[in-house]
């Protein structure tokens, strides 16, 4: 007997002491990272960086996060954010984030408020921790931008999976993501939309480890949209098509696109002033011309930063990066 409690103290130490380890192991590896985010010309300050959860978990809180681009002027400002990790599978993680934090864009800031907004991903048992997969999940949440304009939505979802092994080529990474009952409050008039749904594998020119994080960000080379479905009102929108990104971050491909009910969607956009009376009126003759009465499919061509159907210019495409 006495033996056996011998044991068990033991273990219980030994798991104790890999508790510790660990954790300490934990928090120099975030530090690390950090620095390393300072040295690529990154401004990033946090007040404290602390693990708690033994004996079971790894769960460490950052607080009073601000982290910034100083040259592209873009930042994200936050109370803190918590990564979350049993003990015994440390490759594995949830991240969750504050119901109030702040985007920072050229020109504006973000203010984001949303339940429930959290991440769970994985990452291979490799030095580079290379991504294996990811899933971001939202509940209701609101954007509000200190330019005037809002907007809100219900449920958002994201994932994303490395497709290695799948015959494709090296980086290539399954995506796809959806948001409901989006309201769009800076264009009045305009209904909830419903539904957008996209589905689709990006290409990037260097996998998504820790230096794409801490380092140069990967960029995506190829965009191949499997399926879309946009559901808005009257509207319903499907597509899919394949676009390329050159070295400047331009697009550069074709969205096949199948428009449903497509006379009362032209209203519906030009009401609510996304398109403007010439460019609606084009599009009109266009599908009478064709003697659509319902379902419009449209061949949207993608090129030096323009987007038009035919002769027809859509909107401009700034470029990614």
């Amino acid at each position: 007997m006495r033996f056996i409690v011998i044991v068990v103290f033991g273990m219980f130490a030994l798991y104790g002491g890999y508790w510790f380890v660990g954790s300490a192991a934990k928090e120099r590896a975030l530090i690390a990272a950090i620095e390393e985010m300072r040295s690529n010309g990154l401004s990033i300050e946090v007040a404290d960086v602390h693990t708690r959860g033994f004996p079971s978990r790894f769960d460490t809180t950052i607080t009073a996060i601000d982290l910034g681009d100083p040259a592209t002027g873009r930042g994200w400002q936050a109370p803190f954010i918590q990564i979350l990790a049993l003990s015994y599978v440390p490759n594995r993680v949830i991240v969750v984030w504050p119901e109030t934090q702040t985007v920072r864009l050229p020109g504006q800031n973000l203010t984001v408020t949303g339940a429930g907004l959290r991440a769970s991903g994985a990452v291979r048992p490799d030095l580079s921790l290379p991504l294996r997969n990811a899933t971001f999940e939202g509940g209701q949440t609101a954007l509000a931008s200190d330019k005037g304009w809002q907007m809100s939505w219900d449920h958002s979802l994201a994932a994303i999976r490395d497709a290695a092994g799948d015959d494709l080529a090296p980086n290539s990474y399954d995506v796809f993501g959806e948001v409901t009952n989006l309201r769009p409050s800076a264009v009045p008039g305009l209904p909830v939309l419903d539904q957008l749904r996209l589905d689709g594998l990006a290409v990037f020119d260097s996998p998504l480890d820790r230096f794409a994080l801490t380092g140069t960000p990967a960029r995506p080379t190829e965009l191949t949209l499997r399926d879309m479905t946009l559901r808005w009102g009257p509207a319903l929108i499907s597509g899919h098509g394949e676009v390329r990104v050159d070295e400047l971050g331009q697009l550069d491909g074709v969205i096949n696109l199948t428009v449903s009910r497509w006379q009362e969607t032209l209203t519906m956009f030009e009401d609510g002033r996304l398109i403007g009376p010439v460019l609606a009126r084009a599009i009109r003759r266009m599908g009478v011309a064709r003697g659509v009465a319902e379902d419009l499919d449209v061949r949207v061509v993608i090129s030096a930063g323009q987007a038009s159907v035919g002769a027809i210019p859509l909107m401009a495409i700034p470029a990614l990066w």
